[in-house]
Formats: C-alpha cells, structure tokens, sequence
C-alpha cells in the first residue's frame, strides 16, 4: 500500500503486521510453471535490474534461484540498509506480463484513499513528477502500545525503464523525515478526518520505513516480479518482531498481488482512472 504497500507494504500489511489484529498467513500460492525459463534469463534479470535499482539487494544464489525456476515463491530476510535494520524480500516467476503483476499491486482496496481496517486512519497528499503514491497514515494501536504514524513517498524509477529498454520496471518506497513538519498544518486544519492534533502529537513517528517493488521481464511474456521492506515501527516495538512479521506475510502478500493480476485484463478496463507504469506514463487501459 500509498504503499506500500507499500510500513510501506500494502495498509493492511502494516497494520497487521505491527500487531493490531491477528497475523497474516503465509499463503500457498505459486508461480508460474517456469518451462523454458532459464537459470541464466533469472540471472541475466536480476544483474540488470540491480545496476540500476534505487534499493538493490544481493542477487539471489543458484540455489535460491532454483526455487523460483521450481514455481515456488521465494522467501528471504535482507540484511540492515540504508539506515533501515532487518527486512525482507519476495519473489516468485509468473505467467503474467510486466503490466499485469504492476497492476496487481498498484490497484484495489489496499492502496485506495481508504482501508477495510478502522484503526487505520489514512491521508493522500499531493503527487507530482515521477511520484506514483504520496500518503500519510496513522495506526491506533491496542494499550499498551502508542500509535504509529509516518508519511510514505513512493517514486517510479522511470530512468531504470528507459536504460533498459522497459524490460525492467521499479517503484521504490522512503519515508519522509520531515513528514511530522509537513503533516501538523495540515492535521491542525482539520483535513484529515478522525484525527486531532493532540493525538498527532502523541504518536510516534516510525523511524525508518522503505522498500519496493519490481517486474521485470522474461522469456516468453513471464514476469519476475518481487517485493521487499525494511522498516521499523519505534519505541516498544522490537525491529526484529516487525521483521519476523513482514516475512511471515509474504506468502499471502504474493498471493493476493497474484490474484489481482489475474483479474486485470477484465478489471483495468475503459472508466478506471489511469495508473502510473514503471516508465513514468501510464500503462494503457485493456
């Protein structure tokens, strides 16, 4: 979910994810029946899309790589980064192209202006250039926890599409340091709705938080599509239980970005607004 998902993972994520309802499940879904794909077009992928991510991680070994070429969604912990601690990454091969696995998890209820969970109080901000989602949120957490909030800047990196003739798209996730300085006037004007300027004040603000997504394509209109986050929730809550938490979701994470996808040749049709795609434009209505 915004995202990130978009802690930035999708909204229901974070706020499961952090403890305020019951955890996710691991999923069952799988990729695709890989067939001519080879360990070579995986690593031949994965080279390219890291010369130019904004947030690389290591390229998975061979031995990784053969539980995406098995079909199988690939699970991994990420080391600290960029002033993030412990994360974790997804990946899985599917049958569906680039814009449809892009589509799956850029569209729906879990990124809308508003979530299924009602202790979750949300807040669109203007976008502008590349930005493809630019959100505030805050998460009424059960005693004795403090609520959570922060503001999530999610950017497409269109100059990854453009050196790679489009055959890599990106988006990646930062929270803004100064989002509590942006936010206040904004809260104190009464605009976002449920939430008061005393209660603002008295939430932590989460103190790292990125991440992204990518799909990059292969042989045969196959999509390598992948997600990852490192993020921190502050305070009580541990760094390595958040993390524990994000990896323990990934199944149902991929699944559901799976599900959607399926759906979008009939769903992101003629009347659907627009979404931005990994070069910067928007990705054509079906």
């Amino acid at each position: 979910m915004g995202e990130s998902t978009s802690f930035g993972w999708t909204r229901r994520t974070w706020l499961k994810s952090i403890g305020a309802t019951a955890l996710m499940g691991s999923g069952a879904a799988r990729g695709s029946q890989t067939g001519a794909i080879t360990d070579a077009d995986l690593l031949r992928a994965f080279t390219v899309w890291r010369q130019h991510s904004k947030q690389p991680f290591a390229v998975p070994d061979a031995g990784a790589r053969a539980v995406l070429l098995e079909g199988k969604i690939l699970k991994r912990r990420l080391p600290p980064r960029n002033g993030a601690p412990d994360g974790a990454m997804a990946l899985v091969v599917t049958d569906y192209s680039q814009a449809d696995m892009w589509l799956g998890s850029a569209d729906g209820k879990h990124i809308g202006g508003s979530s299924e969970e009602g202790d979750l109080i949300t807040y669109d901000l203007p976008k502008k250039g590349d930005e493809m989602f630019r959100w505030y949120g805050l998460v009424d957490l059960p005693v004795p926890f403090s609520d959570r909030h922060f503001l999530i800047r999610t950017t497409v990196n269109s100059a990854m599409s453009r050196a790679t003739d489009n055959a890599c798209w990106e988006r990646t996730w930062v929270l803004e340091k100064d989002g509590l300085d942006t936010m206040r006037p904004i809260v104190a004007a009464g605009k976002v709705k449920g939430l008061t300027l005393k209660r603002f004040e008295s939430a932590i603000y989460v103190p790292a938080n990125i991440g992204g997504w990518l799909a990059l394509k292969l042989p045969g209109g196959k999509t390598l599509f992948g997600y990852h986050a490192s993020s921190s929730a502050g305070g009580e809550i541990p760094d390595k239980a958040v993390s524990r938490l994000v990896f323990w979701g990934l199944g149902r994470l991929m699944a559901d970005v799976i599900g959607h996808a399926a759906r979008m040749r009939s769903h992101y049709v003629g009347g659907h607004s627009p979404i931005k795609s990994g070069d910067g434009g928007l990705v054509p209505l079906y």
